[in-house]
């Protein structure tokens, strides 16, 4: 640190405390006016009486007991009716593997007398082999098919029972979905 530096230093070192003083560089004021009072001072007395509470304690009687009325059984029923069922809410499950919907006719379109298509849906995990009236037809799954047949035919389903159906004659078709 250079000189010059230093004494700058030391300078502000000792000013610095006299700045900080009330009246700054000036010295302090001669005449000080400073003025005081006695409060007033009052003097209350105070005793201390203790107070003693006695509990009072009154006999009640005790209340006589209420009379109830005795039981008794109830008569019994002459005609005792079973008890409700209680609610079930669920699909129904046959031992059918497929449901059948009969399609209704257009509005305005005639309904061929002898013949009708059909409609066949595979919603099962695996593919089938489809067989109506004396033909071979593959249904794969999740795919459905459509082939127009007499009003009576026959249809079977590999590993599964032949099955006759029947479309009435008001109706333009059927949709058969096998499910299992």
């Amino acid at each position: 640190m250079s000189a010059k530096a230093r004494a700058a230093a030391i300078l502000g070192i000792l000013i610095l405390p006299l700045t900080a003083s009330a009246f700054g560089f000036r010295a302090r004021s001669a005449t000080t006016a400073t003025y005081y009072y006695p409060a007033p001072v009052v003097w209350v007395a105070a005793y201390y009486v203790p107070v003693y509470c006695v509990p009072v304690v009154a006999a009640v009687p005790a209340a006589p007991p209420r009379p109830y009325a005795t039981p008794t059984a109830a008569p019994p029923l002459a005609n005792p009716t079973p008890p409700p069922m209680p609610p079930a809410v669920g699909e129904q499950r046959t031992s059918s593997y497929y449901d059948a919907y009969a399609v209704a006719g257009r509005e305005g379109q005639p309904v061929d007398g002898e013949r009708c298509t059909v409609g066949f849906w595979n919603t099962t995990d695996r593919d089938l082999v489809l067989r109506v009236l004396n033909s071979v037809q593959p249904l794969q799954r999740g795919r459905g098919v459509t082939l127009t047949v007499p009003r009576g035919f026959t249809w079977q389903v590999d590993g599964r029972e032949l099955k006759v159906e029947q479309v009435p004659a008001k109706e333009s078709g059927m949709e058969i979905v096998i499910r299992r």
